[in-house]
């Protein structure tokens, strides 16, 4: 065993390089544009920067040669976003996006630091929001981690000391050579709940060695509920927390003990 001494996390004392929590809507949000006011308002001091999202499509136009008759058209205003900076780099940032058949709000954590620190500017948001939301329908709801590790060495990575041989999760298959990619998705159920559960972990043999955990939990509401309902109650703040609790399962199971406590995974 060559030791982990070259394993270094993306940031002191965790992993997480971002943390996303998006909720879902049944319908569009209506004028992302109207937002803007709240950088003045409710989010004076919490947001530097606010900025409109435009959307772009390309159409195919004609045959034989397509790659001449690229037509883009541009979509205004399908969505909105707020950014928070410290030390001149992002933080925080808010985004709303009308998506093609998707309707969501995301809170991004840019600078982790704790689970309770990251569901707590989500709630600051919401409940700041939620004058600008009504008659809004949650229909669902993620929470994706992604964790960033350095190896800084020239001798191959040691995937058997990084990643646990008794887990679960990953296939024999994965231990063998020093450069893998997994994707694992699965339906889970819990109590009368069921969420999808997507794991990607890259181990990438480059110029700059890296590994990189994706963890993402999707669960859809049994029937939409209107968001101001749901952020009267602690119902949604639940679910998150559940979400977070199986993230951290995921990553011990995993990871091996000593990544763990090099991560502080508690």
């Amino acid at each position: 065993m060559q030791g982990l001494t070259p394993l270094k996390p993306v940031n002191e004392g965790h992993a997480i390089k971002e943390a996303v929590i998006s909720v879902f809507f049944a319908g569009p949000i209506f004028k992302p544009q109207r937002f803007q006011r709240l950088i003045e308002d409710g989010f004076k001091g919490k947001f530097q920067q606010f900025e409109t999202i435009n959307g772009f499509q390309f159409q195919l136009k004609g045959a034989p040669n397509p790659d001449t008759n690229l037509s883009p058209s541009i979509n205004p205003d399908i969505g909105f976003k707020f950014t928070r900076f410290e030390n001149g780099e992002p933080s925080l940032a808010l985004q709303g996006l009308n998506d093609s058949e998707r309707y969501y709000i995301s809170v991004h954590a840019l600078k982790y630091k704790r689970w309770t620190d990251f569901i707590g500017d989500f709630r600051s948001c919401f409940d700041e929001m939620k004058q600008h939301l009504a008659n809004m329908f949650v229909v669902g709801f993620s929470l994706h981690y992604k964790d960033d590790f350095f190896w800084q060495s020239e001798l191959d990575i040691p995937i058997a000391d990084i990643f646990s041989q008794n887990s679960e999760l990953l296939p024999k298959k994965f231990f063998s050579g020093s450069s893998r990619n997994l994707i694992l998705t699965s339906e889970e159920k819990t109590n009368d709940r069921s969420f999808y559960d997507r794991l990607e972990i890259n181990v990438g043999k480059n110029l700059n060695p890296n590994i990189s955990i994706s963890h993402n939990i999707v669960e859809a509401l049994p029937a939409a509920e209107e968001l101001s309902s749901l952020l009267r109650t602690n119902e949604l703040t639940d679910m998150l927390n559940n979400a977070h609790i199986n993230n951290k399962l995921v990553l011990k199971s995993v990871l091996t003990t000593e990544v763990q406590d090099l991560i502080h995974l508690k």
